[in-house]
């Protein structure tokens, strides 16, 4: 494994561990099935598919971010 997908997988895991260890049992058929899906992938439809798995969790912590300061009266635009 190559040192940008060790880094990956860090960030991953620091997720993971900082979030409720627990799912739901919807949540973890999700899980099952989604594992599924990316045992039929080849490699590189893996490595493609995980890299833009990380751009939505970057876009979706930046909405988050983004949404916070709104409502929270700190956005810079709202001054």
């Amino acid at each position: 494994m190559n040192d940008s997908l060790q880094v990956l997988f860090l960030k991953l895991d620091d997720l993971v561990m900082t979030e409720p260890s627990r799912l739901t049992l919807e949540q973890q058929f999700s899980l099952r099935s989604f594992e599924t899906q990316v045992d039929k992938m080849s490699r590189e439809q893996a490595q493609e598919f995980l890299v833009k798995l990380y751009e939505q969790m970057m876009m979706r912590e930046t909405m988050y971010k983004h949404f916070i300061k709104h409502e929270w009266g700190i956005d810079s635009s709202a001054a």
